[in-house]
């Protein structure tokens, strides 16, 4: 198991998580800072109100990369080591919360669906909201 990768492959995840993507593609295609606008938060939703439909669009797909991204890197990387593939989505999250503040659950949901899209999709209709 190369140390040195995983190591670097960590580091590389809690760094995208930290990165204020949304507020960049708004700031780039509207020109309007999202943490001066209502109520500072620099989520989806803000990107949708003060940016408009394209920026909005725009901010969904830079957050769904955002969990894709960390996954789709491992399991290049490291084939025969899939648990870490899965693994980076809670650096990942840890980065999203701790500099932006953001939760990351649409970014894990997304890690989890390109990692194994049978568990996610049984989840949902399962009802994991249930615990079941």
């Amino acid at each position: 198991m190369p140390l040195g990768t995983i190591a670097l492959l960590l580091a590389a995840s809690f760094g995208l998580g930290a990165l204020p993507l949304t507020r960049w593609v708004v700031r780039s295609i509207a020109g309007k800072d999202l943490s001066l606008l209502g109520t500072g938060n620099v989520g989806v939703s803000a990107a949708f109100i003060h940016g408009g439909k394209v920026a909005g669009i725009a901010a969904v797909l830079a957050e769904i990369a955002r969990g894709i991204v960390p996954v789709l890197v491992a399991q290049i990387c490291l084939p025969d080591q899939r648990a870490i593939a899965i693994l980076l989505l809670i650096p990942l999250a840890a980065g999203r919360f701790a500099i932006s503040r953001g939760g990351g659950v649409t970014n894990a949901v997304w890690g989890v669906l390109v990692f194994s899209p049978p568990v996610l999709l049984h989840r949902a209709f399962r009802g994991c909201w249930r615990g079941v």
